[in-house]
């Protein structure tokens, strides 16, 4: 069944999920897109010659923006949703915020557009 996998229906047509921005708990917490800049944590070569980096943006591991889907790079300057902790580059999501003041990848919705 689908309620297995996502949880059980609500009636009052809330989301049941924890990221929901609806549930009381999370009501006095507020989705602002962080800005800061990518770093190299770790920067390693493969067996087979092809080189690792592990990036992270304000202190969390981040790999792909997630609205062009293309890779950061260090030092690009990113922005990072402080509930949701979903990671954009700072041009993708501010063309995406003049449609929408909500992550586009949870709908949660951010306090201020950018």
């Amino acid at each position: 069944m689908l309620s297995d996998f996502i949880g059980p229906g609500s009636p009052d047509g809330t989301m049941g999920s924890p990221r929901s921005f609806s549930t009381d708990s999370n009501l006095d917490k507020v989705n602002v897109p962080l800005l800061g800049d990518v770093e190299v944590e770790r920067r390693r070569k493969t067996k087979d010659g092809r080189i690792k980096l592990k990036l992270m943006l304000l202190d969390t591991p981040v790999d792909k923006c997630g609205i062009c889907l293309m890779q950061f790079r260090g030092n690009n300057v990113a922005r990072l949703g402080s509930i949701c902790r979903h990671a954009f580059h700072d041009k993708c999501l501010g063309q995406w915020l003049v449609r929408s003041n909500t992550c586009p990848m949870c709908r949660v919705p951010f306090a201020n557009q950018v």
